[in-house]
């Protein structure tokens, strides 16, 4: 396949393979990088500090020191802190730590004051039945002696006295020797949700591990193994959505908005492959040619005004994901026994950029009406057999709104991935923080959408820290569906080249 472009247009030029078989058009690739979503779960867990007890102990002792405190302390399910080391050197604490304990040195009991502890209590009297032998023989420290610090438990788990007298009953700690200083910090309740967190927190806390597991998201591997299959391709796709999008606006139809449905398992293609592009079709005269054909003197169905929002079931996303319905009922026609939709489906005619005898067409618009729709269209037919959008993936020039989000959801993607965040209307991301609309506007000014005094720095937002409606529409378990979802910030700035003379798409705009 090839691509030529003339006199520096970037309009595409398609050709055909044999048979007249309409190409899939290739752009000019996009250069960028994922950037996993956050869940919704993920970004309520806030970080929750409690208060824990630490305390030097020789290293040759350590273990016993651990084991006997392990014994003496009851397990507290609602607790956990094996996401932080029990053992920590000196050097790998952090800065503040590091400096209040500079000068470790293990006091002796008379300056400790042991003898005015509470020796009756219960607990004291657990310690002594598990106490060490108070043979202090091996005992003998010097200043040289190599010690450690452990990490005992919350100080909601023992008082403080009780667990200055079950220390006392491990060596090195057996009077008349050495007593234990026991200091309190804070440390995070909660697992580190990401490697990054984890390093934050050891330099600010205690030492944390990041175990790979993420109980309020999908698990890391899976989502390193499916960067992997998509990095190849993502940059081919997203180009294409991006045309598509640009294509309808240069149109007139719609917004500059683009989605591009992916078959990573094309039948007979050996790859992925595009099976549906769409633009955005908001702006497109529902109707009116007819209607003005039929009564000249009547006004228009639709008259655009700067607080229109245009047709909302010609929204990219939607027509995408209705040339892909219309592709199943053909291929269920087509093959019988692959679908039950085939006992009362009849074949759908080829789309057609002509005027459809159903209304309906005029409005869902899931038709093809722009060169490079029609070329992806037909370039592919999808497998028979399949459920609504189950194993594709979707790429989306903007962030989707609270409605096609939710369409996406009940198609059932395994994916989507998007461009340009969309604070004010999108329905995916749940962070604070706008990557793409804020230095849009900066560097190419307000697009449609946006009203006058708006922009960047203004009290009312849209600078990169809006914080966004935050439904994270994309991994939640009461929406009884789950998928993978990425930006993909390009490589080149916050636009590549393309697209820099096109109009911005405002952020106020539904995408």
């Amino acid at each position: 396949m090839s691509r030529h472009q003339s006199n520096g247009s970037e309009d595409l030029h398609l050709h055909w393979h044999e048979g007249q078989q309409p190409a899939t058009p290739e752009p000019p690739q996009c250069v960028g990088r994922f950037v996993p979503l956050r869940t919704k779960a993920e970004a309520q867990v806030k970080l929750e500090l409690i208060d824990a007890y630490i305390v030097e102990v020789p290293v040759k002792f350590a273990n016993s020191i651990l084991k006997a405190v392990d014994e003496a302390i009851p397990r507290n399910e609602d607790v956990n802190i094996q996401h932080l080391r029990r053992f920590a050197k000196l050097e790998v604490l952090p800065g503040h730590l590091r400096d209040q304990f500079q000068n470790p040195g293990i006091e002796s009991n008379a300056a400790a004051g042991l003898s005015a502890l509470p020796t009756n209590s219960a607990s004291a009297a657990d310690a002594q039945t598990n106490a060490v032998s108070p043979d202090n023989s091996d005992a003998e420290l010097t200043p040289s002696t190599p010690t450690i610090f452990l990490l005992i438990s919350p100080t909601t788990s023992i008082p403080l006295p009780t667990l200055l007298i079950l220390l006392t009953h491990c060596l090195p700690f057996i009077p008349p020797s050495l007593s234990p200083t026991i200091h309190t910090i804070s440390i995070p309740l909660h697992a580190p949700t990401t490697e990054v967190q984890a390093l934050q927190w050891s330099k600010t806390y205690w030492p944390t591990v990041y175990k790979k597991h993420n109980p309020h998201g999908p698990h890391p591997s899976i989502v390193a193994r499916a960067e992997e299959g998509l990095r190849p391709w993502t940059g081919q796709w997203m180009a294409l959505a991006r045309h598509v999008g640009m294509e309808a606006g240069r149109a007139g139809i719609g917004e500059g908005i683009g989605v591009v449905i992916i078959d990573p398992s094309a039948e007979g293609a050996g790859k992925p492959r595009a099976i549906a592009a769409a633009g955005d079709a908001r702006w497109k005269k529902v109707g009116m040619e007819a209607r003005i054909a039929a009564e000249p003197e009547k006004p228009p169905i639709r008259t655009r005004t700067d607080h229109d929002n245009g047709n909302a079931i010609a929204h990219a996303t939607l027509r995408a994901i209705g040339m892909v319905a219309r592709k199943r009922l053909e291929a269920a026609a087509t093959f019988p026994s692959s679908s039950p939709l085939s006992a009362t489906a009849s074949p759908s005619p080829a789309p057609s950029n002509n005027s459809n005898p159903n209304p309906s067409d005029d409005v869902f618009l899931d038709t093809p009406l722009t060169p490079t729709e029609n070329s992806v269209y037909a370039a592919l037919p999808i497998k028979p057999g399949g459920y609504l959008c189950t194993e594709l993936e979707i790429y989306l020039t903007h962030e989707p709104c609270v409605m096609c989000c939710m369409a996406i959801l009940h198609s059932r993607f395994r994916s989507v991935i998007f461009r340009e965040r969309m604070c004010r209307t999108g329905g995916l991301v749940v962070d604070e923080g706008d990557r793409g609309g804020a230095a849009a506007r900066k560097r190419e000014g307000k697009g449609r959408g946006e009203e006058e005094g708006e922009g960047e720095g203004d009290e009312d937002g849209g600078d990169r820290g809006e914080a966004g409606l935050g439904y994270g529409l994309w991994w939640r378990p009461e929406l009884n569906w789950r998928l993978l979802a990425w930006q993909w910030v390009d490589g080149k700035g916050d636009a590549n080249d393309e697209a820099r003379d096109e109009k911005p798409v405002g952020q106020n705009v539904h995408a």
